[in-house]
């Protein structure tokens, strides 16, 4: 820092800690790759929904509550509405396909966010009950991320 038009007006400056010559201070950089899992441009660090692309990041709601939780909208284990938010209108809608799968399917996106037990690879009762434990608040609940590539 000086006035770069006349000679011998440069400045030096060190930390407090620079007692003895040539101690300077020293500006470390830890640089790490950035993870982007879903490859929408988000770092895993800061994506709400790692595996699954959500480039908006929307986070409408949770189990039971219209407040954001972290998990993005777009793998919420049990919305199988697709509103953002698990509730009680999920459970009616999984109850309905489990009486008759073909007659009211879910959406492609429904359907991956309906495995919510870590005990079934597929939609079924088992997905129903642990939905039904999660909106009582009861253990055990959803599981954090639906299926195996969530």
């Amino acid at each position: 820092m000086g006035d770069e038009s006349q000679i011998t007006t440069g400045r030096a400056f060190g930390s407090t800690d620079n007692l003895s010559p040539g101690l300077n201070p020293v500006l470390g950089v830890d640089f790490s790759p950035c993870v982007d899992s879903d490859g929408e441009g988000t770092s895993n660090d800061g994506d709400k929904c790692p595996y699954r692309s959500n480039p908006d990041q929307l986070d409408q709601g949770g189990v039971g509550s219209a407040l954001p939780d972290g998990i993005g909208d777009a793998c919420q284990c049990g919305d199988v509405d697709d509103n953002g938010i698990v509730d009680e209108f999920d459970v009616d809608l999984f109850r309905a396909f489990l009486s008759d799968p073909n007659g009211l399917p879910f959406s492609p996106e429904g359907r991956a966010r309906c495995t919510v037990s870590r005990n079934s690879s597929d939609c079924d009762i088992l997905d129903l009950a642990a939905l039904r434990r999660a909106l009582l608040w009861l253990p055990p609940g959803i599981a954090d991320s639906c299926g195996a590539d969530s």
